[in-house]
């Protein structure tokens, strides 16, 4: 990160349950933004993905990056995304 980024950690939703971590993160770097985490959550009982998870990346502008989500789809699913 350069000194001005800040990290901006966005709430993804409405994931693909069989999507892992790092076709999360790959999906956000082909949209051209700099990763430094992506996580999903998983149910503890299950040990199956919960269909949300959290994205930390590095900006300039939080407002810019998260617009740059919207209408976005993974595996066919439009996602929802939020701070």
């Amino acid at each position: 990160m350069d000194k001005a980024d800040k990290a901006l950690k966005m709430y993804v939703g409405n994931l693909p349950y069989e999507l892992t971590e790092a076709e999360l993160q790959s999906a956000f770097e082909a949209w051209d933004f700099r990763v430094i985490e992506a996580k999903i959550i998983i149910d503890h009982d299950t040990q199956r993905s919960r269909g949300f998870g959290f994205v930390i990346v590095a900006t300039q502008d939080p407002d810019e990056e998260l617009a740059r989500v919207k209408g976005r789809s993974i595996g066919g699913r439009t996602i929802s995304a939020s701070v």
